[in-house]
């Protein structure tokens, strides 16, 4: 019998009791002697002592089975991170050092540290991810959206990829193998028919599209840009927007959003966010982030992401690349096979 059956079994003996034994005994009062009464009163104080004990166990054996749940995981956690370093031994290593500078240098490094990871967890971030982990975390939120889609029954799917994409240097590169394959998972989900809707904030390349010459830096751009431009685009199911800046949001709602991010929203409403740059290393020019863990966080930056795109009119990137071009530029596009003819076929 599961434990909550157990506990309303035991509720339903007590108003048994309640209801017909109380009133049974008032019935018969006359004829209770002084050993009588002693025995009920003792048998009743005895049921309501096992009463009490069997609910005290059961909510403390609740509480148990989810503290040696959680004592479990984060057992583990420190087990994995005592096999690649000992606190206390390192910081008897430093210690034991002569040489006085060195100490100070490492106990500097010890202490820089403990106040970053004190700084990530209080802001619910995993901070500057290595390229090899942030393409993981990518994929992992590619898989997890990929399965809801799979379970999710009948063609009407609510789930969805949600990004932001500012350029960076590495973005849309296929000559990098971290971006290629990622590119590569994006076009599978894109073939499953998970709906991505992506902004594109245009404003470090704008100029590259206003020249009257073309260049190097034009050709790579337009490389790039082609994968979502071009008449016959891969991803069918993949919106892209466009609009030159952020300007228009608080500094705070500026540092949320970051150098752009990854995003999904499970078929239930949940979400996961991925930056594409730490907010650590605001200026970096490569991809490399952190995942955002602040569930409100991320609820409200997928708010200021939908006033992005409702206050630029929706405007699609090939009309906006039609509007912003100069013609050297457009025609120059339009050779390339960009689906940029006043943003139509």
């Amino acid at each position: 019998m599961k434990k909550n059956e157990k506990v309303r079994l035991i509720i339903f003996v007590c108003e048994v009791i309640t209801t017909f034994a109380i009133p049974a005994l008032f019935a018969f009062w006359d004829q209770i002697t002084l050993g009588i009464g002693i025995a009920i009163l003792a048998a009743d104080v005895s049921v309501l002592f096992l009463v009490s004990q069997f609910m005290e166990n059961q909510i403390l054996s609740e509480i148990q089975d989810r503290q040696e749940s959680n004592y479990v995981v984060l057992a583990n956690s420190i087990s994995e991170v005592q096999k690649s370093i000992d606190i206390n031994q390192l910081y008897k290593k430093i210690y034991k050092l002569e040489n006085k500078e060195q100490k100070d240098i490492y106990l500097e490094l010890v202490q820089t540290f403990v106040e970053t990871m004190n700084s990530r967890m209080d802001g619910a971030r995993s901070g500057a991810l290595s390229r090899h982990v942030y393409y993981g975390e990518l994929t992992k939120a590619s898989e997890a959206i990929i399965s809801n889609k799979k379970e999710t029954q009948g063609n009407n799917y609510q789930g969805e990829i949600w990004a932001m994409t500012f350029w960076q240097d590495d973005e849309l590169d296929l000559s990098d193998s971290y971006e290629n394959a990622w590119v590569r998972k994006m076009e599978v989900m894109d073939k499953m028919g998970i709906p991505t809707i992506r902004l594109c904030v245009m404003k470090n390349k704008k100029s590259l599209l206003m020249r009257d010459t073309s260049d190097d830096s034009v050709e790579t751009f337009l490389r790039r840009l082609k994968y979502y431009c071009e008449k016959n685009a891969v991803c069918k199911n993949t919106k892209v927007y466009a609009i030159d800046n952020i300007d228009t949001l608080s500094s705070r709602e500026q540092e949320w959003i970051g150098k752009g991010f990854f995003a999904i929203k499970l078929a239930n409403g949940d979400m996961r966010l991925i930056r594409g740059v730490s907010l650590d290393n605001p200026n970096a020019t490569t991809l490399g982030g952190e995942i955002d863990f602040d569930n409100e966080r991320v609820t409200r930056i997928r708010d200021i992401w939908e006033k992005l795109i409702e206050e630029s009119g929706k405007r699609e990137i090939n009309q906006y690349l039609w509007d912003t071009a100069s013609e050297t530029i457009k025609t120059r596009m339009v050779s390339m096979g960009f689906n940029v003819n006043n943003g139509s076929d």
